[in-house]
């Protein structure tokens, strides 16, 4: 587990008016690694308490700083991927809990995301 000193962002977001759907919480780390040629930035991202996706495989464009908007946003475009927005087969790997996730809620996450730092950044 990385220490609180490698923590880049903790984002909360907040798709949903009150009461009337999850709040999530992104946690960036620097993972002190490589991956793909990119410094390996290690992630999680909750609904509520529930983790639905934690990892240290996710390298952001090197033309970005690992703690930039940009790539909140490049990480982010992974995480709310859904049904549609790619081969069927990617989610063949998911639990239950993040197949339910990309099905009800990653749209509307996507959009705060979108909002919070535009589209550009996505």
């Amino acid at each position: 587990m990385s220490s609180s000193a490698d923590l880049l962002r903790c984002i909360a977001f907040a798709p949903y008016r009150r009461g009337m759907g999850p709040r999530f919480t992104l946690r960036m780390w620097d993972a002190h690694a490589r991956f793909s040629d990119k410094d390996a930035i290690r992630y999680e991202l909750k609904m509520g308490r529930t983790v639905l996706f934690s990892g240290a495989d996710f390298g952001a464009s090197p033309a970005y700083a690992m703690d930039s908007n940009e790539a909140v946003c490049s990480l982010m475009n992974f995480l709310t991927l859904k049904p549609g927005d790619t081969d069927g087969d990617y989610f063949e790997g998911y639990t239950d809990a993040q197949r339910a996730f990309a099905e009800e809620h990653a749209e509307a996450l996507h959009g705060e995301v979108e909002a919070r730092f535009g589209r550009d950044g996505l």
